[in-house]
């Protein structure tokens, strides 16, 4: 009787081992899928620009320039470079995420989720390697995005913006350069400069820091007390798409995918994961080339979503989806229009006028400008419509680094403008068509009249009302 007992005991051990075996087996035979989703252009507004610099490269626009047309002044609009996470992302990715990532790695060595040995073992030594008062600093990436830049710019007008090691030395640098109260605008102009003049020697550069916490040009918004009140701070303003398609059927599809392939049938996935999952993704991956092991969690299926969710929240309130969030924009253009039209009467100007700001004033500008209007606004509802053919989509349009630049050129005595963003021509709705690219600031100033800030952002003497979408 005891030998059988201990029979039945060597057996049911030799069963566990083969079962684990088998486990594990499949487990290192199952094909990795992440080698085959491409995550950069699902990234939001951490895209680093590197990923729109390659895209530039594989799509020339040709647009030709008369000879009689000479550069006079750029001005430039920059949002800063890559970045750490601010200090909630850090805080719930240390926390959160590292209890996430255990049950993970448990479910799948026991035989749950579809992920392969080499994510699982990724997933198992990640490590975030920042704590919350590294938040929201310049990364090394940022830095190179920015000299990277200042250099293409210098390339292009050279003719324009080219100091000799005299000018350096004389301090005759006539350039001015503006930034926010933060060290990753500094930062970023900084770095920028070191591109522009070939050196790393900055000090004759005047750098302006904004006066105040909330620059009234560079960030004009936070001065909107109408905006911050009835759409940022609006629970039926502009967040409202983006919680509503959060609440829908796509997230509910997304969250059953991602708990079958993580393996975490016994645990309620929420959207708080899930968003802890996708923004420690993306600036994982903003970084470097190295992509996140968090990216193995989605399919292009599923990064569709996230970004969609994220275009939601930004055309609502910065974009397209409230008239206020570009109304608001005004101060930023008419100061390009009062430099330009001060250049063109030959009043002493500086050569080069460079803004460093942030996504909210950029997404505000282009929106402004009439850039990246969608025929059909993006709503909850019409994911589909919108799945593959948008114009808004930040992560394109707001990445890291993302600049619009204006150049004032005489042609001829007549003065016209090119815009570019993201280095690319672009052109402006209202200007003549037999010259998509260059238009007569004659023509830019009566598209954008002077404007009232005050009066546009001042609040109604009844407030709280809701807004109807």
């Amino acid at each position: 009787m005891k030998s059988l007992v201990i029979v039945i005991i060597f057996l049911n051990a030799l069963a566990k081992t083969s079962s684990l075996q088998k486990k594990e087996i499949s487990l290192n035979q199952r094909s990795c899928h992440s080698e085959n989703v491409d995550v950069s252009p699902y990234l939001s507004t951490r895209t680093p620009y590197r990923v729109i610099h390659e895209q530039n490269k594989a799509k020339i626009i040709r647009h030709h320039l008369p000879d009689q047309c000479v550069a006079q002044q750029i001005w430039m609009l920059v949002r800063h470079g890559t970045r750490n996470p601010s200090a909630s992302v850090i805080k719930n990715s240390l926390k959160s995420l590292s209890l996430l990532r255990e049950k993970i790695v448990v479910a799948h060595q026991n035989g749950k989720g579809l992920l392969c040995a080499t994510e699982v073992n990724r997933l198992q030594n990640w490590a975030m390697n920042i704590t919350e008062i590294d938040e929201k600093l310049l990364v090394p990436e940022g830095e190179r995005e920015l000299k990277n830049l200042g250099s293409r710019t210098l390339t292009k007008y050279f003719g324009l913006l080219n100091y000799d090691s005299d000018d350096l030395e004389n301090s005759e640098i006539n350039l001015k350069f503006r930034y926010t109260d933060t060290e990753r605008t500094y930062n970023s102009a900084k770095h920028f400069a070191i591109g522009l003049l070939d050196s790393n020697d900055t000090s004759q550069v005047q750098f302006t820091k904004s006066p105040l916490k909330h620059d009234p040009l560079l960030r004009f918004y936070q001065s909107c007390l109408k905006w911050k009140t009835e759409v940022k701070g609006n629970p039926d303003g502009g967040k409202h798409q983006s919680v509503a398609f959060k609440n829908g059927t796509e997230y509910e599809v997304l969250k059953a995918t991602l708990t079958s392939r993580l393996g975490l049938q016994d645990y309620n996935l929420s959207t708080l994961d899930v968003d802890m999952m996708y923004n420690t993704c993306t600036f994982e991956w903003s970084w470097s080339d190295d992509p996140s092991p968090w990216c193995a969690a989605f399919s292009e299926e599923d990064l569709q979503v996230l970004e969609y969710s994220s275009d939601l929240k930004y055309y609502w309130t910065d974009g397209y989806g409230y008239e206020l969030n570009y109304k608001q924009a005004c101060p930023l253009v008419q100061d390009m229009l009062e430099h330009f039209k001060n250049a063109s009467r030959a009043t002493p100007q500086p050569k080069g006028v460079f803004y460093f700001t942030h996504s909210g004033t950029m997404l505000k500008v282009l929106a402004h400008l009439g850039l990246y209007r969608d025929k059909e606004p993006l709503w909850h509802h019409n994911f589909d419509h919108h799945k593959s053919s948008r114009l808004w989509r930040v992560g394109r349009i707001d990445s890291f680094a993302a600049n619009l630049a204006a150049v004032l050129y005489s042609c001829d005595s007549t003065p016209k403008v090119m815009f570019l963003h993201q280095e690319r021509p672009v052109a402006i709705n209202g200007c003549p068509s037999e010259e998509p690219f260059l238009c007569p600031l004659e023509t830019l100033e009566k598209l954008f009249p002077y404007c009232n800030f005050e009066q546009i952002c001042q609040l109604p003497e009844r407030t709280g009302a809701k807004i109807e979408l």
